[in-house]
């Protein structure tokens, strides 16, 4: 048996979406929690923790759905959302605000 069709099947049940909508919802939420001094203060390395863990999930479900496409990843890029959803998780990636900001800033 192949990997591709459980992968499949595993994407395109509702409750997959759901995950990834309740995984957003969360994200945003987090994002507003961080904007707040006292609440970085008193529960920093919590929210930490959590952004870390949203972005493994964006990160998973962006593999899965490659995955899906079997010999075709390319296919996952065809959808603007993917495309949109992809960049995001790139940009998430990236190292800013490290000490080259610092100086650039200062």
């Amino acid at each position: 048996m192949s990997i591709i069709p459980f992968i499949k099947q595993i994407v395109g049940v509702k409750s997959f979406h759901h995950f990834v909508v309740a995984v957003i919802v969360l994200a945003g939420l987090v994002a507003g929690l961080e904007t707040r001094p006292a609440m970085m203060e008193r529960h920093g390395p919590i929210l930490l923790g959590l952004n870390k863990f949203i972005l493994g999930v964006f990160i998973v479900e962006a593999l899965l759905e490659m995955a899906a496409h079997g010999r075709r990843p390319w296919r996952y890029f065809a959808d603007a959302w993917n495309v949109f959803d992809f960049l995001i998780v790139v940009l998430c990636l990236l190292p800013v605000g490290g000490p080259k900001l610092e100086e650039i800033t200062a």
